[in-house]
C-alpha cells in the first residue's frame, strides 16, 4: 500500500473541486438518479504505473456485465469533469474508490447543510481499505451518510468496530481473483526459464527507530521501542499483533488510560504497524542474499546486493507488473500483519496462474490440504528453504501454481463478491432514497432525527 499512502498525501494538499458553475452544476443534480444496474463510477488519482486506477478498476470488472458501464476518473487529468457531467443524466447505481478518493469532491449546500454531491442525490459510495484504519483515520469515519466502508481483512474491520464512533455502514469485502486469465493459457515455457520474484517496496526498519528517537518525547519512543521488540519475536511475527491491545495495555501497567485519545493511539498503531512490516520484508529479502531471486520495488537502500546472487529491480511500475507475473517462476508474498484473508500478491497470482509463496495464514486451508507446501516460518533458514526448494524443481512449481489458483477460484466466488458489494449498496440506496411507496402510515421512515 506505499503507492496508496504517497498519492493520498498528494491528493489531499490539494482543494478538489469542480470547474462547473454552481447554476450549472444545480440543473446538473436535478437530473442524477441512482438506479441498480446504473454506470458505477469510480475515482484515483494519478500513481506510478497507473497503479491505483488498474486497481481501482480490476475491483469492479465483475460488475462489467451487470450494468450501463464502469467509468473511472482519474482527479489529477483535465478532463474528469467533462466527462462525469456529461454520464450525470444517466442512471447511477453507486461511486466507488481507494479511501473515498472522489466522495468529497464536489460538495453543494442542502437544508440540512453541506453535503458531497453523491450524499445529497442519494448515490452509495463504496470505500476500499487495505490497511488497519489506524493510518488515515479520517478518511474512514462516517463524515458523508452514503458511506459504505468495505475491509479486506477480519482484523481491520475490527478495529474500526472498537475505535471509530462516527462509523460508516461497513462490509468484510471477500477475495476475488483479478487479472484473470484462463489456466489453460498459462505460458509454461516461459514460467520454466523465468525467476522467482519479491515485488515489494522495502523499507529500513532501523531508520523508523531513528525517527522514533529523534522527533518524538523519550515517552513515546520507549513505549513504541519496548512494545516493537516484543512484536518481532519468531513467535510473535506468526501472529496477529493486536497492537492496540498492547498499547493500552502497556500504559494501563502504568495507571494511565489513553482509550480516550484515540488519535494518539491510531499514530501509534500505525508507526508499531509500519515498523513489523519494515522487520518483515527485510527479514525475507535478506534470507534470499545468496539465491537466484529477483527483489523488486522502492527503498531497499539498506540492503547490500553487491556480490550477491539476488538480483535487485527497482522499478516498481504496476503497468509491467502483469508480464512480471505470466513469466515467473513464483511470487513471494507476505501479509500486512494479518492471518484471515490473501493479499492483493495472491489475487493477482491466482488470476495469472502463478505459483505463489507466503507466510502461514488461516486462509490457506481453503487453498492447499497441505500449507506446508507454500509457506514459510518468519526465520531465514524456512525463508530460503522453501525458495530453494521450487528454483530446483521449476516443473513442480508451475503444477503448484495452476493448483493453487484453480483452488482459489473455486472458493473465492466472484458471485460471493458480487452479491457482498450490490447487497450493501442497495441496502444504502433504500437508506438514501427516503420513504418507499405505500410504507404503513405507522412506520417512520427515516427518522428526521435519529441515525
Amino acid at each position: 500500500m506505499n503507492i496508496l499512502k504517497s498519492l493520498l498525501k498528494d491528493l489531499w494538499g490539494k482543494k478538489q473541486t469542480s470547474a462547473a458553475e454552481p447554476h450549472q452544476l444545480a440543473l446538473t443534480i436535478d437530473k442524477v438518479r441512482q438506479q441498480e444496474g446504473g454506470n458505477i463510477l469510480l475515482f484515483s488519482g494519478s500513481s506510478a504505473g497507473d497503479a491505483l486506477a488498474r486497481l481501482t478498476y480490476e475491483n469492479f470488472q465483475p460488475f462489467t456485465s451487470l450494468c450501463n458501464g464502469i467509468h473511472i476518473f482519474d482527479l489529477n487529468s483535465a478532463d474528469w469533469w467533462p466527462r462525469l457531467r456529461d454520464l450525470l443524466d444517466e442512471p447511477i447505481w453507486f461511486a466507488a474508490s481507494f479511501f473515498g478518493i472522489g466522495q468529497d469532491l464536489i460538495t453543494i449546500d442542502t437544508p440540512q447543510g453541506t453535503a458531497s454531491l453523491w450524499e445529497a442525490v442519494g448515490i452509495p459510495f463504496l470505500r476500499i481499505y487495505g490497511d488497519i484504519p489506524a493510518y488515515f483515520p479520517d478518511r474512514h469515519i462516517g463524515r458523508f451518510r452514503n458511506s459504505i466502508n468495505s475491509y479486506a481483512d477480519r482484523s481491520h474491520a475490527e478495529f474500526y468496530q472498537r475505535w471509530f464512533e462516527d462509523k460508516a455502514m461497513s462490509i468484510l469485502l471477500p477475495a476475488i481473483p483479478i487479472e484473470v486469465r484462463p489456466l489453460d493459457e498459462v505460458d509454461r515455457q516461459a514460467k520454466l526459464k523465468g525467476p522467482i520474484i519479491f515485488i515489494k517496496n522495502g523499507n529500513d526498519p532501523l531508520a523508523l527507530i531513528d525517527y522514533w528517537r529523534n522527533a518524538l518525547p523519550r515517552v513515546i519512543s520507549q513505549v513504541l521501542e519496548d512494545i516493537g521488540e516484543d512484536c518481532i519475536t519468531p513467535e510473535a511475527l506468526e501472529r496477529e499483533p493486536e497492537l492496540d491491545r498492547r498499547i493500552v495495555g502497556y500504559f494501563s501497567e502504568k495507571g494511565l488510560d489513553i482509550t480516550a485519545n484515540r488519535p494518539l493511539l491510531c499514530y501509534m498503531v500505525a508507526q508499531l504497524d509500519d515498523y513489523i512490516r519494515r522487520i518483515k520484508s527485510t527479514l525475507i529479502a535478506e534470507s534470499m542474499l545468496d539465491l537466484p531471486v529477483v527483489i523488486r520495488g522502492q527503498n531497499w537502500g539498506h540492503i547490500d546486493f553487491t556480490g550477491r546472487q539476488a538480483k535487485y529491480d527497482p522499478d516498481n511500475d504496476y503497468a509491467r507488473t502483469q508480464s512480471l507475473f505470466d513469466a515467473a517462476l513464483a511470487i513471494i508474498d507476505t501479509s500486512p500483519n494479518t492471518l484471515h484473508a490473501p493479499h492483493d500478491r495472491i489475487f493477482r497470482a491466482a488470476g495469472r496462474g502463478t505459483a505463489f509463496l507466503t507466510n502461514y495464514q488461516e486462509y490457506i486451508h481453503h487453498i492447499t490440504d497441505n500449507p506446508a507446501e507454500c509457506c514459510y516460518r518468519f526465520n531465514a533458514e524456512s525463508i530460503a528453504n522453501l525458495v530453494s526448494r521450487y528454483l530446483s524443481s521449476p516443473e513442480e512449481t508451475i503444477e503448484m501454481g495452476l493448483r493453487q489458483a484453480a483452488a482459489f477460484r473455486a472458493h473465492y466466488s466472484v458471485n460471493h463478491y458480487i452479491e457482498a458489494i450490490s447487497r450493501a449498496v442497495n441496502i444504502m440506496a433504500l437508506c438514501l432514497g427516503g420513504r418507499p411507496p405505500n410504507t404503513q402510515n405507522y412506520v417512520d421512515f427515516p427518522p428526521t432525527w435519529y441515525r
